[in-house]
């Protein structure tokens, strides 16, 4: 699954251009957002 949040970041930033994206880390394991962290994201959003 993770490796399909990275590559959904990648066709996003690609279709949005100069923007900025927030990741929304809700219900998200840890180990998932190590990995979209790791993949360079420094934003993100949390609401439960």
């Amino acid at each position: 699954m993770s490796h399909s949040i990275c590559e959904n970041i990648k066709q996003i930033e690609q279709e949005i251009g100069n923007t900025q994206l927030v990741v929304v880390s809700k219900y998200r394991s840890l180990p998932e957002l190590q990995e979209v962290y790791d993949f360079g994201h420094r934003h993100f959003g949390e609401n439960r």
